[in-house]
C-alpha cells in the first residue's frame, strides 16, 4: 500500500489534502483547455461542461493577489 493512505491522519486535514489536490486538477484542466483552443473561452466552457461565470470565477481565484 501506499504509505500516505497507511498514515493516521484526522479527517479534517485528508479533506484539506484533497480539496487542495481536486482544486489543484481543475485549475490545470481549464488551463490546458483553453491553450488548446487558444484562449476561447464560449468553446472552453463548452468542453469543460460550464458557464462563462463559473470559468470567470476560477480564472479569477487562480490569477496571483496584488
Amino acid at each position: 500500500m501506499f504509505a500516505e493512505c497507511t498514515q493516521a491522519r484526522p479527517a479534517p486535514a485528508r479533506n484539506r489534502l484533497l480539496k487542495g489536490a481536486r482544486t489543484a486538477a481543475e485549475r490545470q484542466r481549464v488551463r490546458e483547455v483553453l491553450q488548446s483552443v487558444q484562449g476561447d473561452q464560449d468553446q472552453a466552457c463548452a468542453i469543460l461542461g460550464i458557464s462563462r461565470s463559473t470559468l470567470w470565477r476560477r480564472l479569477r481565484d487562480e490569477a496571483p493577489k496584488a
